[in-house]
Order: structure tokens, then C-alpha cells, then sequence
């Protein structure tokens, strides 16, 4: 780039020099007829001498050198970030969440995959990297469906059209990368997410009517599952007793609900990926900071600058 940069400069310097000189190169009127004339008489031609450039046009000349020298200063800049770049570029796009956050627990940044891609895209393979600290940080695998009777069964994480994933730095208050669904919500009720997880349960109610015989005259039990919040596990001295105390405890809990709704078509729709890197630090610098998301073939998906 040093190299472009004299050249410009020295075509520069070239064209005023010939614009200050241009009383010295042009001949007088003598000279001119005399040259006419004696063209005239041999029959031969000269080359017509080259326009001169006024200072005016020079400047602007100048002008547009330094302007092509800055676009192909952030072309080699552009080389550099992206290297070769990766199939998968615009289909996975890398946002900032909380990248200013000290905490790994709740330092976190959002792939989402665009609705460009017609499949499912598999991105635990992938890693991130700072281009500035040259920290890297793997995408595990995942559960999708968390059943917490059991160990996590872990496989690739894909990101289907829309859909989006938090990569949060530090550890999984369960153990494992998950997707949310509709009985995620119980889980806020037992550990701290940040960001918070969403409360997309089935609300009390319809699952009184879904799944209990609960006599209408039963006021105690309707008035308790009418003040019973969304995603709420009751406490066990607040229930009433007799079938709406069997009735509570085997629906308004994690494990339960996922039991009674996890082959509903929407199970998992609308939610997020949490996804955990497993570090104790926090990643990603609070400003000035370059990150790249970078392919299972180690081709560069997305940049992401603040």
C-alpha cells in the first residue's frame, strides 16, 4: 500500500509541475507560423502536444488519486478481515447482545440465521475468533429438547430459517446448551438466565381444561388456578388439596409439562438457542473490538465491529 501511495503522490506532483510550467512549453506566434510553414512545405505532420492540465484540474486530479487510493486501502482492509469467505456468508448474520458486559454470565452475542438460507444450517462445528485479542471460542453441541430426569443427549446445533441462537460466554446453569420451548418459562422459577427465558407455557387455565376433571363447583381449585401466574410452579401450602393438589403437581413444573406437550408441533417454535462457551472470563473487549465468525472450514461467515 506504501508503494500506491508514492506512486499517486508523484503523479500528482508531475501534473501541477506541468501546469506551472505551461508559459515555458507553449511556443510564441512566430514560432508557430514559422512551424505551419515549414509543415507546409515538406508535407509533414508533428504530434499534437498533450493538454495541459490548469491548477484547478490538477487539484481535482489529485483529488480523485487520494479518493481511488482510500477505496483500495479498505479493499486490503476488507481482504484481510475476510480472508476467503465463507458459502455462508449472508445466510448467518453476527450481532452484538450484551458484548459490554464484565460478566461471562451475561456477556453474550446473537447469531441469526436469515430467511435467505432454504435449510437447516449446522454451526457447532464453527468457532469465534477476536481479530483483535486473537481469542477463540468453539460452538458446542446442544440438547434440544432439555428433559431434566435424564442426562442432556448432546448433538450439532442447526439453525433453521429465522431462527436464533445467544452465545453466551460463561457456563449453563443446566449443564447444557438447550432450545428453548413452551415449558422453558418453569425453568426461571429454578435457576437465573440472563437474558431471562421466555414464558410461552400454556396458561393455567388451559390446562385445567385440557387435562383435569375438576368439578365446577370446586371453587377453591378454579379460584387457585385463576391467581396461578404463567410459567408458575405454586407452592405446595398454597394448594388447596384433594385432586387439584394431584392435578397441580403433576402439570405446573418443568419435567411434567414437557411430558404432557413435547409432541405438539410447536413445541420449540419462537424460542432461542442458548448456547454456552464454558469460560470463567468474559470474551469480547468493551470497545474497538473486530469479531468474526468463522466456519467449520475455517472460511469467514460474518464480522461484527463496535
Amino acid at each position: 500500500m506504501k508503494d500506491f501511495f508514492v506512486i499517486f503522490v508523484f503523479l500528482g506532483i508531475l501534473m501541477l509541475f506541468a501546469s506551472s510550467s505551461r508559459d515555458e512549453r507553449t511556443l510564441s506566434g512566430a514560432d508557430i507560423s514559422r512551424e505551419n510553414s515549414e509543415s507546409s512545405i515538406s508535407g509533414s505532420t508533428t504530434d499534437e502536444p498533450q493538454p495541459i492540465l490548469t491548477p484547478q484540474e490538477a487539484e481535482v486530479r489529485i483529488a480523485e488519486l487520494y479518493d481511488d487510493l482510500k477505496e483500495l486501502k479498505l479493499t486490503e482492509r476488507e481482504k484481510k478481515l475476510w480472508g476467503t469467505p465463507s458459502p455462508y456468508r449472508e445466510l448467518i448474520d453476527l450481532r452484538a447482545g450484551d458484548v459490554w458486559s464484565k460478566d461471562p454470565d451475561t456477556e453474550y452475542l446473537v447469531l441469526r440465521s436469515t430467511g435467505a438460507n432454504g435449510s437447516s444450517i449446522n454451526i457447532s462445528d464453527w468457532y469465534l475468533e477476536s481479530y483483535v485479542t486473537k481469542e477463540r471460542a468453539g460452538i458446542p453441541q446442544g440438547d434440544r429438547v432439555i428433559e431434566k430426569w435424564r442426562s442432556p443427549k448432546f448433538e450439532d446445533i442447526y439453525l433453521a430459517p429465522n431462527e436464533e441462537a445467544l452465545l453466551i460466554t460463561g457456563d449453563s446453569p443446566i449443564d447444557a446448551s438447550f432450545r428453548e420451548n413452551m415449558c422453558t418459562g418453569y425453568l426461571n422459577e429454578e435457576e437465573d438466565f440472563l437474558p431471562p427465558l421466555s414464558n410461552r407455557c400454556a396458561s393455567p387455565m388451559e390446562e385445567l381444561e385440557s387435562y383435569c376433571l375438576i368439578k365446577l363447583d370446586d371453587d377453591k381449585c378454579y379460584d387457585f388456578i385463576e391467581r396461578l401466574g404463567t410459567c408458575e410452579i405454586p407452592e405446595e401450602r398454597d394448594v388447596p388439596g384433594g385432586r387439584c393438589t394431584l392435578f397441580a403437581e403433576n402439570t405446573f413444573n418443568y419435567n411434567d409439562c414437557v411430558e404432557n406437550h413435547k409432541n405438539e408441533p410447536f413445541f420449540t417454535r419462537d424460542g432461542y438457542w442458548y448456547v454456552y462457551l464454558g469460560r470463567n472470563d468474559e470474551l469480547w473487549r468493551g470497545e474497538r473490538e473486530i469479531i468474526r465468525l468463522i466456519d467449520e472450514n475455517n472460511r469467514v461467515v460474518d464480522v461484527l465491529e463496535y
